[in-house]
């Protein structure tokens, strides 16, 4: 009888392991398919909006999620965004999430992509790991033959779009490398899958000349249509801090380029405060009314604060919504 006791609870010691420790699921759902993952724990999983992020390209750079089955993928649309300078991953995944519930869910998306703004106003370091971000964007293409790309960019975030427009049809023919002679051209999509597919939405962005990566005559030939931005506040008159440049887009690629003002109604901007106005391309009411917040700015919606979205009326029919 004193033998037995003991091997009683061992079985039941036993049993306790495999019910807690082989049947036990992981938090999240998500089926990570790459290993860089970012730092940040709360950065994966399922968020309001109903995106599950699944994978990241670099640390903290950029993130990935497909919205629905690969049964499902053919001929849905992309959603790509990019943050201006300054502005972190989890916050420019704050404003897509944004972005994606209130407005863009209704745009049959399938694929969502997102990616931090530049450390530097003009994108001096080409820090982002945009080659691959090109090569995933254009397998996707091949894969399940995806229809239209909805590029949203806010500021300075236009100089990796630029670098990902140059990436697929010029061959990485950075002028930045072009001094160092370095130069190695590798064209991403050389059978031109995702030409004339990519609606590109600069919200008070520039073409990057003299300073920056330059949006060229090459890269947006094979374009679907450009939409150039900028916003102007309806108490104060003031022009959001990158309009001048904003119009040059129109002037520069007339045949291709969109250019729409939006009327800002109740930011609460201050006369003059051009970075604020620039913001409320982003939220109705900017936290700074004096300039830009962006933590706050691309992070915190609410009744009083609603993400902008109207310029996919623009992209729609041509009214903003």
């Amino acid at each position: 009888m004193k033998k037995i006791v003991p091997i009683i609870f061992i079985l039941i010691f036993a049993v306790i392991i495999l019910i807690f420790g082989v049947s036990r699921e992981p938090n999240s759902p998500v089926e990570v398919l790459n290993s860089r993952l970012p730092d940040t724990s709360d950065i994966f999983g399922k968020s309001d909006s109903g995106v599950v992020w699944q994978d990241t390209i670099g640390k903290d750079q950029i993130l990935i999620s497909q919205i629905v089955p690969d049964s499902e993928m053919k001929g849905k649309n992309v959603l790509i965004t990019m943050g201006g300078m300054g502005a972190k991953l989890k916050w420019v995944q704050k404003w897509t999430e944004e972005l994606y519930k209130s407005k863009l869910n209704e745009f049959d998306i399938g694929l969502i992509i997102v990616v931090k703004g530049p450390v530097e106003e003009y994108y001096d370091s080409r820090e982002i790991d945009i080659k691959e971000m090109t090569k995933r964007f254009v397998a996707f293409y091949q894969e399940y033959g995806m229809k239209e790309t909805f590029l949203i960019v806010h500021s300075s975030g236009v100089f990796p779009a630029h670098q990902m427009f140059d990436y697929l049809y010029l061959g990485g023919d950075d002028p930045i490398i072009k001094k160092m002679n370095m130069r190695k051209l590798e064209i991403l999509d050389p059978e031109g899958i995702t030409k004339n597919k990519i609606n590109y939405i600069m919200l008070d962005g520039e073409m990057g000349i003299p300073k920056g990566y330059p949006l060229v005559e090459g890269m947006v030939k094979n374009l679907k249509m450009v939409y150039s931005i900028y916003a102007v506040d309806a108490q104060t008159g003031t022009e959001s801090g990158m309009a001048d440049e904003a119009k040059k887009v129109k002037e520069n690629f007339s045949e291709k380029t969109i250019l729409h003002k939006y009327i800002a109604e109740n930011s609460k901007c201050l006369p003059g405060a051009k970075w604020c106005v620039h913001e409320t391309l982003i939220t109705t009411r900017p936290h700074n009314p004096a300039k830009y917040d962006l933590k706050n700015d691309y992070q915190i919606f609410d009744s009083t604060r609603k993400v902008v979205t109207g310029y996919m009326g623009v992209v729609k029919n041509g009214n903003w919504e």
